[in-house]
């Protein structure tokens, strides 16, 4: 017992403070009971938890430390508000921009929900501003994040909160932007009249901007255009309209290609576009053209390797399947396959498998191609992609058929089989 208050006496030197010489008073020769024991070990577990406590306190003397401070958990909003609280002084439009830099970099250090949290807290920022011009920008930003992971529920509505909001202010450059991204979203969601509308209302809006001073926006008004005539350009391609869909699309690449040669990196939409003109002639059947542009796109496109390879493959894949190629086409689809689901992009990986499921179909493994098209529909649902699983709802019901259609005619012929030996053995 005696050596247990020896220990703590020396343990409590290593701290300064007026709780030490109560213990440094007594005497090591006095009697000391259990209960007393237990009295100054709990005092000094409650002073080394004080001391642990001061020291993980930082003063907090810039907004960068602050962002820093929150951008570490950003999921945790009791703690992150009393910071906010504790650091009023500090809560501005500085801070702001450092969380959004903070949220640009997450999902290089970790999962992409990450950045999305941290947008939400720069917009509990930009609410304590009451700023609805930060507001908006956040919330576009919030939108974009979510249509990177797929979730486009999500994205939309981030999307039309900042679209309201920019609306609201008179912003027009920065709305361009937002019904840019509207439009391009409606579209992969397969709501094609919804995506020409926004799109439209882009184009729309960038060409009053013309007849206005300059505004400050998200980015160079050119990118919006792009991306509206991008959008466009692919639906006037599904209505089979290739000449005004190459008319869009090659605006559309000429804008993105004068933004990169400003040293931006536009490098990422101009694959994009060149892989939608690598479409239009494939489906024109000028396949020279066609490969011209996936070269193109594939230079454009080797800073960002794995998105563009499957892009790549998905398209060359494509092109082999329309000139019969069906070995080397399997061989890139499956290649794509693996890079979209490694990337967990749910949407290519419905294209993906449904391509398969045809492929399979045209070489006559209906068995093959009705289980790949029955997990096609289940992707599809799961992802929420209406217009894909239409899509493979009718492939799968067009197989079905055929498959009946042959054994109604396996039928006929079996039960007639019999009956023609008859006549032929009745003749000899």
């Amino acid at each position: 017992m005696m050596q247990c208050e020896e220990s703590l006496v020396v343990l409590c030197k290593k701290n300064n403070g007026s709780e030490l010489s109560v213990l440094k008073q007594r005497s090591a020769h006095s009697p000391i009971s259990i209960s007393t024991m237990l009295k100054w070990s709990l005092m000094v577990l409650v002073l080394f938890t004080s001391v642990a406590s001061a020291q993980s306190v930082q003063t907090i003397n810039s907004e960068t430390q602050l962002a820093s401070l929150l951008c570490r958990n950003p999921q945790e909003e009791a703690r992150n508000e009393l910071l906010l609280d504790k650091n009023s002084q500090l809560v501005n439009v500085t801070l702001w921009n450092a969380l959004l830099d903070c949220a640009a970099f997450a999902p290089r250090q970790g999962p992409a929900t990450k950045s999305i949290e941290i947008y939400k807290l720069a917009l509990r920022v930009a609410d304590r501003l009451k700023n609805p011009e930060l507001v908006a920008t956040t919330y576009y930003y919030l939108g974009r994040s979510y249509s990177r992971i797929n979730d486009f529920e999500n994205s939309i509505q981030a999307y039309e909160t900042s679209r309201k909001l920019f609306e609201q202010a008179g912003l027009e450059s920065n709305l361009s932007y937002v019904l840019a991204e509207l439009g391009a979203l409606h579209f992969i969601m397969g709501e094609y009249a919804k995506a020409r509308s926004y799109s439209e209302q882009g184009l729309a809006v960038i060409e009053q901007l013309k007849s206005k001073p300059t505004q400050e926006s998200l980015g160079p008004i050119e990118y919006a255009r792009a991306r509206s005539l991008h959008t466009l350009g692919q639906l006037d391609l599904s209505n089979g309209n290739h000449a005004e869909a190459l008319n869009k699309l090659r605006e559309a690449l000429a804008l993105l290609e004068r933004l990169n040669a400003r040293g931006s990196s536009y490098s990422i939409p101009i694959a994009e576009v060149l892989i939608t003109v690598a479409k239009v002639h494939t489906e024109m059947g000028e396949y020279a053209h066609a490969l011209s542009s996936l070269s193109k796109a594939y230079q454009a496109s080797r800073s960002s390797e794995d998105q563009k390879h499957a892009s790549k493959h998905h398209e060359q894949s494509g092109l082999c399947f329309s000139w019969t190629d069906y070995a080397v086409a399997q061989e890139y689809f499956n290649a794509s396959l693996a890079i979209y689901r490694s990337q967990g992009n749910a949407r290519e990986e419905v294209r993906v498998l449904l391509n398969l499921a045809v492929l399979e179909q045209r070489q006559g493994r209906d068995d093959h191609a009705l289980k790949l098209f029955d997990r096609t529909l289940e992707s599809a649902k799961a992802a929420k992609l209406v217009e894909m699983k239409r899509k493979t709802t009718l492939y799968y019901m067009r197989v079905k058929l055929q498959t009946c259609i042959s054994m109604q005619i396996w039928l006929c012929f079996s039960r007639a089989k019999p009956v023609t030996a008859g006549l032929v053995q009745a003749k000899v």
